[in-house]
């Protein structure tokens, strides 16, 4: 039996195709329904199905962009689009995308069997390829991981061309060039080289690797540049793999580009020296070259920090603020090594970004401590440990004030915040990423927690605040349906009169017509 998710946002369109389903397939169950694009999203990282039958226009995000998202997670589910608008371009994207099939509506009900029983074909022959395959595949993959332990080891210790060939033509790989990378976590057990291996492989890296006396050792092969600052990259993005899974002490050293076995143990070398240096002055990702030139790149999003920060704040967790701090502490470090002005100095303009958005959402006078002077209060800290507690100390001031000096007790001011803030707004041009960057958190945590506030998506909160002031609106005779439209906070008439007959039952045309006629009656 294979899940079939529905995604239109007319609910007759879904309930058509749920009885053609019913009555015609006894291998597809419908398992879920969505009427928008985020719908379609979170039910999909739940629901897991192995079709989807989507729309394109709907409101919020488009179809085309949902699944965009939702192939990140479920790369083999199946797409078939229904779409009222045959436009080449939408074709076009849908082509790139991997669809199954794109659908003109009104769909012919023996067109729509035939796409489904075509895809269901397809599942089924995948499947059956996958089973044929996976006894062979699992005999070679479970020899190649020691082929690549000889093989590195074999680099290291000094091989030929013509060795070093053998071991690549039986894992089939193709090489000239590759840089060596190590990674050094005393934390971290065997089972992270088959991690980092598969995270390199997501970003189009492909690696050979061995553990080697406690130290994961990659060579990245056939790189697509040599410069230093394309490989520290690479050592940045598995940092932040291993670090997301809250591994703080890590060094990871990197060699430089070369063509052959010689050169590729030289690269082990230079990658094991940029390891040294790292354990010595606290930096986590150190480029070779970085040595020689004494200059280690700085890698400190401030913007990314700022969010971070906001979000804990808003919730008003005392332990995600301490944990974040100790987190931008280490980096910092990494990036500065002991240079504690320098430290102080990102941290300052962090937090003061941080205090001043918060500022213009309370007001200077509740955020802001009466006779204290920031920039002194910095100054005066001399240590790693005290300008940890100096960011701890301050961001839960910051909790206490806009949650009344009650500290975590309140957590929900964001979301009543935003939700005050759609009702005073909802008439402007006012979409879920503008409203999430003047919180300073992420559009998608923003949309959880208005769903959890009211028991609706943005999309729908704002839709009916709409329709609820074109209602008010259509009862003066004098506005026309256009300048309702406007004036109640939507950008296209076709869009908002099929809106309001979504959420009303009738066109606003008509709702004006038995308001006119309510009147009368009234009247008599």
């Amino acid at each position: 039996m294979y899940g079939v998710l529905l995604v239109d946002d007319e609910p007759i369109e879904r309930e058509a195709l749920k009885l053609l389903i019913k009555n015609n397939f006894q291998n597809l169950q419908v398992v879920g329904e969505a009427q928008n694009g985020f719908e379609a999203i979170e039910l999909s990282y739940t629901l897991m199905p192995d079709i989807i039958v989507m729309d394109i226009r709907m409101p919020g995000i488009s179809g085309l962009d949902a699944i965009r998202e939702i192939k990140k997670t479920l790369p083999d589910a199946k797409f078939l689009i229904l779409s009222s608008y045959n436009r080449f371009d939408y074709a076009q994207q849908a082509l790139k995308l991997g669809v199954e099939d794109f659908i003109v509506k009104p769909v012919k009900m023996s067109i729509m069997i035939d796409a489904l029983n075509s895809i269901t074909d397809k599942i089924e022959d995948e499947q059956k390829r996958k089973v044929r395959d996976s006894s062979l595949e699992s005999r070679v993959e479970g020899i190649k991981p020691i082929v690549e332990n000889d093989a590195v080891r074999s680099i290291i210790y000094g091989c030929s061309d013509e060795k070093l060939k053998r071991f690549m033509d039986f894992l089939e790989i193709c090489y000239d060039r590759a840089f060596c990378m190590i990674v050094k976590c005393r934390e971290m057990n065997g089972n992270w080289i088959r991690i980092i291996k598969k995270s390199l492989a997501d970003i189009g890296c492909v690696s050979i690797c061995a553990d080697v006396d406690g130290l994961f050792v990659f060579y990245i092969l056939n790189p697509t540049e040599d410069n230093q600052e394309y490989i520290y990259d690479i050592g940045s993005y598995v940092k932040n793999v291993i670090s997301l899974k809250g591994y703080r002490k890590l060094v990871i050293g990197l060699g430089k580009v070369y063509a052959n076995s010689d050169g590729f143990r030289i690269s082990y070398m230079e990658a094991s020296e940029a390891v040294k240096f790292g354990e010595n002055y606290g930096v986590e990702v150190v480029h070779y070259d970085s040595i020689r030139n004494n200059v280690v790149k700085s890698d400190v999003n401030t913007s990314e920090w700022i969010r971070k920060f906001s979000e804990a704040i808003w919730i008003g967790e005392f332990n995600a603020v301490k944990n974040l701090a100790e987190s931008f502490v280490l980096q910092l470090l990494s990036v500065y090594g002991d240079n504690i002005s320098l430290i102080k100095e990102k941290t300052y303009q962090v937090l003061l970004l941080i205090e001043k958005n918060f500022s213009d959402l309370f007001g200077e006078a509740r955020i802001r401590r009466e006779g204290v002077s920031f920039l002194e209060e910095i100054s005066s800290v001399s240590d790693v440990k005290e300008i940890n507690k100096f960011i701890v100390d301050k961001l839960i001031g910051i909790i206490f004030a806009i949650n009344g000096g009650m500290g975590s007790v309140n957590v929900n001011s964001i979301s009543v915040m935003a939700v005050e803030y759609i009702h005073k707004n909802f008439e402007k041009t006012l979409s879920l990423d503008s409203l999430a960057e003047k919180f300073n958190i992420s559009p998608f945590y923003l949309s959880k927690i208005i769903k959890k506030q009211t028991g609706k998506n943005f999309t729908d909160l704002i839709s009916e605040l709409r329709i609820e002031k074109a209602k008010e609106l259509l009862k003066n005779p004098d506005l026309s349906i256009k300048e309702v439209t406007y004036k109640s906070g939507f950008n296209s008439q076709n869009y908002f009169s099929r809106i309001f007959r979504k959420y009303v039952g009738v066109t606003p045309t008509e709702f004006r017509n038995l308001q006119i006629d309510k009147k009368r009656e009234e009247t008599k």
